[in-house]
C-alpha cells in the first residue's frame, strides 16, 4: 500500500513537472510572438502611417517645401549605410554571407539616401520656378514643372520604399530568429554574393 502512494505520488508530481515544462514553452513561444510583432511589423506600421501621413501632407502639395524633410531623410539614411558598411567589415570570411547581406543593405540604403538628395534638390527647383514669373514661356515652363514634379515624386517614393526595405531587412538580419522575413525587395536581390 505504501508502495502504491508512492507510485502514485511520484506519477502526480511527474505529471505537474509535465504541465509546468509545457505551459512555460506556450509562454516562451507566446512571447517571442509578441517580440516578433514589435520588432517587424510595429515598425512597418509606423514607417506606413508615418510616410503615408508625410506624403499626403507634404509631398503632395505642390506649395510646401519639403526640402527640410528630404535633407534630413538623406542625413539619415546616409549615416545608416555607412554603418552598414562598417559593420560589414567586422565579419569574417565564414560570415561572408551575412556581411554579404548587410552590405546590400548599406547599398540600398546609401541609394535612398542619394534619392533623397536628388528629391530634395527637384523640389527646391519647383518651388524656385513656380513662383518665378518667366514671360512668353508659359506653356513649356508649365511642361517642365510638371516633368520636374513627376521626377521629384518619383524619385521620393522610390527612396521611402528602399530605405524601409532596408532597414527592415537590417532588423531581420539583427533579430532574425524572432521575424519570419517578409520579401521586401522591390524586384532586387540580395542574393549577389
Amino acid at each position: 500500500m505504501k508502495n502504491s502512494l508512492r507510485q502514485r505520488a511520484k506519477l502526480l508530481l511527474k505529471k505537474v513537472r509535465d504541465f509546468i515544462s509545457i505551459t512555460l514553452k506556450i509562454i516562451k513561444v507566446i512571447l517571442l510572438l509578441l517580440l516578433k510583432f514589435t520588432l517587424a511589423y510595429t515598425y512597418i506600421i509606423v514607417v506606413s502611417v508615418g510616410g503615408i501621413f508625410l506624403f499626403f501632407n507634404s509631398f503632395l502639395s505642390r506649395s510646401v517645401d519639403t526640402t527640410l524633410f528630404t535633407n534630413i531623410g538623406f542625413g539619415l539614411f546616409a549615416v545608416t549605410a555607412n554603418i552598414c558598411f562598417s559593420w560589414s567589415r567586422t565579419f569574417s570570411n565564414v560570415q561572408a554571407e551575412i556581411a554579404a547581406k548587410i552590405s546590400f543593405q548599406g547599398e540600398r540604403l546609401l541609394l535612398s539616401s542619394l534619392c533623397f538628395l536628388v528629391a530634395s534638390l527637384l523640389k527646391y527647383l519647383y518651388l524656385q520656378v513656380a513662383h518665378t514669373p518667366v514671360a512668353g514661356y508659359g506653356g513649356l515652363l508649365n511642361m517642365f514643372l510638371w516633368f520636374v514634379y513627376c521626377v521629384f515624386f518619383a524619385s521620393f517614393l522610390y527612396a521611402y520604399m528602399m530605405a524601409t526595405a532596408g532597414v527592415y531587412e537590417l532588423f531581420v538580419l539583427l533579430f532574425g530568429r524572432h521575424i519570419k522575413p517578409i520579401n521586401l525587395d522591390f524586384g532586387a536581390t540580395n542574393k549577389q554574393v
